[in-house]
């Protein structure tokens, strides 16, 4: 009787911690899903407003010319300047390998050659990460007593973007560039997907 007794204590035990795992799965992909309802709302960039400074987040640039992508974002922060949401442009985004070029540099000197004052562009050609970038922009922004900014990126990564500034007490507004005619879907849920692990990731104290 002991014995089969104690054999019904496991196997009831077992149960029980299949079942609380099943619960603990389900309860963290319903929280994956909420976050990514979360990325494609902010992807939308229906939050805009006036801020102090406009920041640009890097992208692949191809021997001192942007990549296409980050030439969509520099357009879009760009025509935010030229309406006067924002008084100066900050730009992200280091070598990627590039020997002599950066993404910030390069992103820089575009926005010069459009007319922008080199005096109203601050670069960040060291972060090689997007949290890294996130702290250095940030410490700027303090020096100067700054509180708020638009980020101008692609649109899955802006609630992430708008999530890191807040951790640090800047009020950020998401500015997605405009995705090119006949985007797939599927690369757009990717990269949605990729950006709410990262954020889950943050949220265990590790950043990628």
């Amino acid at each position: 009787m002991k014995a089969a007794s104690a054999i019904r204590g496991r196997s009831g035990g077992r149960r029980r911690l299949r079942a609380a795992a099943l619960l603990l799965g389900l309860a963290a992909a319903a929280y994956a899903g909420w976050i990514f309802h979360q990325v494609e709302r902010a992807s939308r960039g229906d939050r805009l407003q006036p801020a102090q400074a406009i920041v640009v987040f890097g992208a692949a640039e191809y021997d001192g010319r942007p990549s296409p992508v980050l030439l969509g974002r520099l357009q879009r922060a760009l025509a935010l300047y030229r309406a006067g949401l924002a008084p100066e442009l900050m730009v992200t985004g280091g070598a990627g390998g590039d020997p002599h070029f950066t993404e910030a540099g390069v992103g820089a000197a575009w926005l010069r050659a459009q007319g922008v004052r080199a005096g109203q562009v601050w670069i960040d050609p060291r972060s090689a990460t997007t949290p890294a970038s996130v702290r250095r922009v940030t410490a700027v922004l303090r020096r100067r007593g700054w509180r708020t900014v638009i980020v101008v990126s692609d649109g899955y990564h802006l609630f992430r973007l708008e999530q890191l500034f807040r951790q640090r007490g800047i009020t950020a507004y998401g500015a997605p560039r405009q995705r090119p005619a006949g985007a797939s879907r599927w690369g757009w849920d990717w990269m949605a997907w990729r950006q709410v692990i990262a954020y889950l990731l943050s949220r265990l104290g590790i950043n990628v």
